[in-house]
């Protein structure tokens, strides 16, 4: 005799598995992911000359507006209207990868310098801190690449901001996909 109980346990059952046998004839190809990187310096731009003093800076963790704060990139179709790309993922979160890259290419710029992205593991004594506020980073609905911002240097010892500037870069992209990500990733360049 069959309970009340068994017929609802093979119903559950059978419902998950539907479920389960639907969402995969449902899913396509595995989204393409996509990181920043550093921009690799040429070998005719080392720099010349011997530096006096060793400068020690921070990077702190690139902020982004709450929007862009997901895996999918977006794309700017107008002034109010944005469009997550289900099938172009950022391999990690964005801000972590802004933060890297930034950290990557100062130290580029930088090689006789010690720069670090913070916090930071090490105990070295910092001179100075960047903070890098982004407003936008995405394709507009002009086709182009936009990153757009705040950067500050703030002295470490006491606090106090010694520079810093508005930002902005755009870049025209084609529409072939590959020509937009390298258009975005190059604004950190």
């Amino acid at each position: 005799m069959t309970t009340q109980r068994g017929h609802a346990g093979r119903y559950l059952f059978a419902s998950i598995t539907v479920l389960l046998t639907s969402a995969s004839c449902v899913s396509g190809p595995p989204p393409n992911l996509y990181v920043l990187n550093a921009v690799t310096p040429r070998p005719n731009e080392a720099p010349s000359g011997v530096k006096s003093q060793v400068v020690s800076v921070g990077i702190n963790a690139v902020t982004i507006p709450e929007y862009l704060d997901r895996s999918e990139i977006v794309v700017r179709s107008s002034v109010n209207e944005l469009k997550a790309r289900e099938s172009e993922r950022w391999g990690e979160p964005l801000a972590a990868g802004a933060t890297r890259a930034v950290t990557e290419n100062l130290a580029h710029a930088l090689p006789g310098d010690v720069i670090v992205a913070v916090p930071t593991r090490s105990k070295i004594s910092l001179d100075y801190e960047i903070n890098l506020d982004l407003t936008e980073f995405e394709i507009d609905e002009d086709g182009r690449a936009v990153l757009a911002g705040r950067w500050s240097i703030t002295d470490a010892s006491d606090r106090t901001e010694r520079a810093g500037a508005k930002v902005f870069f755009a870049r025209p992209v084609g529409q072939a996909r590959s020509a937009i990500l390298r258009a975005t990733v190059g604004c950190f360049a």
